[in-house]
């Protein structure tokens, strides 16, 4: 059962929040969902689906917009201008007003690991000596197991292959569990490449 749902879904209650948050009227709850979806592709399109988190609080008259990325400088852009520019989008797609808050992620969580296997790949290093390099930074970090999962036509195979690298223990069945996972992806010329992220604390 551990590998066929999302680990943070399954521990939702014990510490763990939604993605998407509001209170609708009966009825309504499709078309809340669907405004959702259309902010996270509007932030993502703009980015160009940099790899990041985004959570949405949607209130009565506006939406708090919380984005957790490794450099927030770089999409927070000079003088904010990314920022404003995302605003102006969404309020002519959505007809609401928004307010975006730009985070940095920790540096040894799922978000973090899977910048950095995506950045060997663009720079066309070898995945196995990248993913061991962050098998090391695991170990003098307090972290109880690492678990990464990369599935695809790695390095222009003619076959697409899975690989899973392990560190330390990782119980995806204990609901008590603190678990991390983020599920990604990077294209490349040979198709895309998978990537998952299982970080136990």
């Amino acid at each position: 059962m551990g590998n066929k749902i999302n680990p943070l879904i399954y521990r939702v209650q014990r510490g763990r929040r939604w993605y998407f948050s509001w209170f609708c009227e009966m009825g309504k709850y499709a078309d809340y969902l669907m405004m959702c979806v259309s902010i996270k592709k509007i932030i993502r399109g703009f980015f160009k689906d940099d790899i990041m988190r985004v959570y949405i609080d949607v209130l009565e008259t506006y939406l708090i917009i919380r984005i957790y990325h490794n450099k927030p400088g770089m999409l927070i852009g000079r003088g904010g201008r990314n920022i404003n520019a995302i605003k102006e989008i969404i309020k002519q797609k959505i007809k609401r007003n928004s307010y975006i808050m730009v985070k940095a992620s920790s540096t040894i969580d799922a978000l973090a690991i899977s910048e950095k296997i995506c950045k060997g790949i663009d720079r066309k290093l070898n995945y196995r000596r990248v993913i061991n390099d962050i098998l090391g930074i695991a170990k003098d970090c307090y972290i109880r197991g690492l678990k990464i999962k990369i599935s695809g036509r790695i390095r222009g195979g003619d076959v697409a292959k899975s690989e899973v690298f392990r560190y330390g223990q990782m119980s995806l069945n204990s609901i008590n569990e603190k678990i991390d996972y983020l599920s990604s992806y990077k294209n490349t010329k040979f198709g895309i490449v998978g990537i998952k992220v299982w970080v136990c604390f």
